[in-house]
């Protein structure tokens, strides 16, 4: 039922509509857990026609290979950036999106830069404190 559901209003939305939701990249570290389930976590939304990507592959020599890098119809947006674009396009998010929104700029980049500078150590500690099952 919900996958007839996703296939009527994929063919609702005009060609426009489709190759410009086809057209988005989210560039991640794909050795580091944090950003492996975030790209799960954006991915898990059916419609939402995102291609995960290694960093490593980004043609783009002006960013830091230390953030994700979201590209939306070749506009390119990293950092804490990409992740509230990425958001954006993700209807199961919006909420999420709506907070973030309101943390100011300055602070959201400061967080989001000491976080992915220690992406390596915090993942180490969510295997550490992962809760047996």
């Amino acid at each position: 039922m919900l996958s007839i559901t996703l296939q009527a209003a994929w063919n609702i939305l005009s060609l426009k509509d489709r190759i410009s939701l086809i057209m988005k990249k989210l560039y991640i570290d794909k050795s580091c857990d944090i950003c492996l389930k975030y790209a799960a976590y954006i991915k898990s939304n059916e419609i939402n026609k995102i291609e995960i990507l290694d960093i490593d592959e980004l043609k783009k020599e002006n960013f830091i290979k230390k953030e994700m890098v979201f590209e939306s119809d070749n506009k390119y947006f990293s950092g804490s950036d990409a992740v509230l674009e990425s958001m954006r396009t993700n209807k199961s998010s919006s909420i999420v999106f709506k907070i973030l929104k309101m943390v100011p700029n300055a602070i959201r980049k400061k967080s989001y830069k000491i976080i992915s500078e220690n992406r390596h150590r915090i993942s180490k500690l969510f295997v550490i404190i992962k809760p047996k099952s």
